[in-house]
């Protein structure tokens, strides 16, 4: 039913509802006061066990955090061809890296470098700090 026959049997109606709205309400299908209560009682009801079940939830996931042993780390921090321990205990880090000599090759008469220091690789130059001076120009 639309509005306007929904007031056009309003106006026929015999007996004319003490609220109008109420009776528009029912013609178009709508909730009575009643019913809408009921339905508003009924979801705050259902949000409170909502609720409740969150922070039981929380806690059982919890609880379970606390008996589960940690993950072992993920495969790319291991090092190639090392496992795991299987007891789950962490493993030690591997020492680091021995520094290499640096190379004392002198280059040739023809200017090209010899055979052992084209195999080890060169350090990286750290960059020049700069200067609060030309921080200020390069800002500008």
């Amino acid at each position: 039913m639309k509005v306007p026959s929904v007031l056009v049997a309003l106006y026929e109606e015999h007996d004319k509802p003490p609220v109008a709205i109420e009776f528009v309400r029912k013609a178009l299908g709508g909730p009575t006061v009643a019913e809408f209560e009921q339905l508003t009682n009924e979801k705050n009801e259902t949000v409170a066990k909502f609720d409740a079940l969150c922070v039981e939830h929380e806690e059982a996931c919890r609880k379970l955090n606390e008996l589960l042993p940690p993950p072992p780390p993920p495969p790319e921090a291991m090092p190639e061809g090392e496992q795991p321990p299987s007891d789950g205990t962490a493993a030690a880090p591997p020492p680091p890296p021995t520094p290499m000599p640096p190379a004392t090759s002198k280059q040739s008469q023809s200017g090209a470098a010899s055979t052992t220091a084209a195999k080890t690789p060169a350090a990286p130059t750290p960059a020049p700090a700069k200067s609060e001076k030309s921080a200020k120009s390069a800002k500008a």
